[in-house]
Formats: structure tokens, sequence, C-alpha cells
């Protein structure tokens, strides 16, 4: 079969020029085949092409949420890590000597261990607001709600109120590791 796309007659010459109108569009009509197949084709690759990209957006999106998610839990959960990884990062990043590392993390400690104290101070009034938010709420449940706000509140009472790591353990262990 050639260009011209006349089966009965594989020697002809395709029509040019003005000939195609002349002819009733058999080359035309080929041509407009092959490229309305090739659309149809087309439309399965371009669909899981996108389908690929956008679970590959939402897959990387949750890893690097949860990866976050779980590295402030670990910050919030072990302060006293803190002036250590800092340190670290910024020795990384800066190129800090050893003895700016061994300032910046003094800096660190010393800074942390204000804002403790600051929080120590304002923690008693934030436990009686909290409190409150569970008792107003408390009081506008029916019995079978109250059950589930209790369950509700433990685990957000967990997230927004952690216990000071510098604080004495209740078995006197000294303070958080």
């Amino acid at each position: 079969m050639t260009d011209s796309g006349n089966a009965d007659h594989p020697a002809a010459p395709a029509p040019t020029g003005d000939s195609q109108a002349a002819l009733p569009g058999r080359a035309v009509h080929a041509v407009g085949q092959a490229k309305r197949g090739g659309r149809r084709r087309r439309w399965p690759t371009v669909l899981l092409a996108v389908v690929i990209f956008s679970t590959g957006a939402v897959v990387g999106g949750a890893a690097t949420l949860t990866l976050v998610v779980r590295r402030v839990q670990y910050a919030l959960a072990s302060p006293q890590h803190f002036p250590q990884r800092a340190t670290a990062r910024l020795t990384r990043r800066l190129g800090l000597s050893e003895a700016q590392a061994a300032r910046v993390k003094a800096i660190f400690t010393e800074r942390q261990k204000a804002l403790f104290s600051i929080r120590r101070e304002v923690m008693p009034q934030v436990r009686a607001e909290v409190e409150s938010l569970r008792s107003e709420v408390r009081n506008e449940l029916n019995d079978e709600q109250r059950a589930q706000w209790e369950q509700i509140f433990e685990r957000l009472e967990h997230q927004w109120i952690r216990p000071d790591p510098f604080e004495e353990r209740p078995g006197g262990g000294g303070p958080a590791d």
C-alpha cells in the first residue's frame, strides 16, 4: 500500500495539489482516520499518566505530612534532645566550628530552660481553661455523647497539654529523658 491509501492500485501516484479536492477524499479520509485513531489511542495513555501523576502526588504529600508530624511530635515529646539536634543541624548548614557549636548549644540549652520556666508559670492557667472547655462542652451533651466526648477529649488533651519533660517523674526518677 502506498501513501495514497489506494489499495486497488498500489503503483498509483499519490494525489497532489488540487487533485485531492477532485478525488472523493480517499487520501484525506485515510489520513483523517489515522489521526482520529491516534487521538483515540492517546486518551488512555494521557488518562493513565494523569492517574499515575495524581497518585504519586497524593502518596508523596501524605508521606511528607506523616514525616513532618512525627518529627514535630518527637520534638515536643523529647525537648531535652533539642539543643543537641538543633546544634548539629546548624553545624551542618552553617559550617560551625567546634567552639561555635559549643556556644550555640549552650545558648539553646539556656533559652530552652527559660522557655520551660515560663511554661511552668502559665500551665496552671492553661489547664484551668482546658478543664473549663471540657466541662462546658460536656454540659451540652447527652449521656452517650458525653462518653464519646470524654474519649475524644482525652486524646486532644494529650496533644494540647504535654507533660513538662524536665519535671520530676512520679517514681522519683529525676528529669524525663
